[in-house]
């Protein structure tokens, strides 16, 4: 009798095992990101960019539901910070952030370059010749804080990096920072990247990754890691 007992509470507790893994599989993940042209950005309402297509292949491959989030990057982190988003991106690197915070790279990896206009009468070939001209930066993104903090004191901070470069083609300011992945993907697009000139100067390198709040489970950030890797193995990333 005692055996029967046992042996429907481990039948019990199988079920309800399973009833919470099933549970935690159709769980609405909440993802966040902020409006970077072209790499996710909303057009009439819709979700778009490279970035954005990466995000929405790998969460069908892994048949995970979410809710996509548009918000300022520095509110996103502090969700994430928080646990009430659980997902953001694109996010650099950093031991400090390791330590509250989980990571999946690399969404992207870039290097970031000065541009003039093409018919600038402008010139430089190093950072600190080019510290003397003005520029402008999207607020709270990991650009800023670089230029920032090598000395680019003429910098004006704006709201979206679309207003960037109105402000070059206006002749507000005299150069900016770009990735070449931007550049790429903006071909033949409003950014109207025939009109850059590349300095060859190179502000840094890096790697964007996908963050993830502490609560995620270790598991799950794995198989975004693997996933990720598949992609850019595969030339999928590419093809997007």
């Amino acid at each position: 009798m005692a055996f029967k007992k046992v042996a429907y509470f481990i039948a019990f507790f199988q079920l309800v095992m399973s009833t919470c893994a099933f549970a935690q599989e159709k769980h609405e993940q909440t993802v966040m990101t902020d409006t970077y042209y072209p790499f996710s950005y909303l057009q009439e309402g819709v979700a778009k960019g490279v970035n954005i297509q990466v995000i929405e292949l790998v969460m069908r491959r892994m048949k995970q539901n979410y809710r996509l989030e548009f918000l300022p990057w520095k509110r996103g982190m502090r969700n994430l910070k928080k646990g009430s988003g659980e997902i953001l991106f694109p996010v650099i690197y950093t031991e400090e952030r390791a330590k509250y915070l989980k990571f999946a790279c690399s969404l992207d990896a870039d290097k970031t370059y000065l541009y003039t206009l093409r018919d600038s009468s402008i010139s430089f070939s190093t950072l600190d010749a080019a510290k003397k001209y003005s520029t402008a930066a999207q607020i709270g993104l990991h650009l800023a804080n670089v230029l920032s903090s090598n000395g680019f004191n003429n910098l004006s901070p704006v709201s979206t990096s679309e207003q960037v470069l109105a402000m070059l083609m206006k002749k507000r300011i005299d150069f900016i920072a770009l990735g070449e992945d931007v550049i790429e993907v903006s071909k033949n697009s409003k950014l109207k990247t025939e009109l850059l000139s590349n300095s060859g100067v190179v502000l840094f390198e890096t790697k964007y990754c996908v963050a993830f709040s502490q609560s995620v489970p270790d598991k799950v950030v794995s198989r975004w890691e693997q996933e990720l890797k598949m992609i850019h193995a595969d030339n999928t990333y590419n093809d997007t």
